[in-house]
């Protein structure tokens, strides 16, 4: 965040693009699996919107937009 601000002068926009996930049945998804997508899809959302929060508090315009992928929400048959 320090080096955003010093460098750009503050943050207007953030945006977290996540989407990844196991391609395999849900009963043979091992535990790591899980771990793996959980720090991908929202760890890292929430880990990266904490850090720049206060620049995006600071900008008049400041906006965080998390885009996921289409599948979390259409699902596919046999996984």
């Amino acid at each position: 965040a320090t080096q955003i601000q010093t460098q750009f002068g503050g943050l207007d926009a953030l945006v977290n693009i996540v989407g990844g996930f196991h391609w395999g049945a849900f009963a043979e998804t091992s535990a790591d699996e899980l771990e793996k997508m959980l720090n991908l899809n929202v760890r890292t959302t929430f880990l990266t919107t904490q850090a720049l929060l206060p620049l995006l508090l600071a900008s008049d315009a400041g906006r965080a937009i998390n885009i996921g992928a289409r599948q979390a929400f259409a699902g596919a048959a046999q996984v």
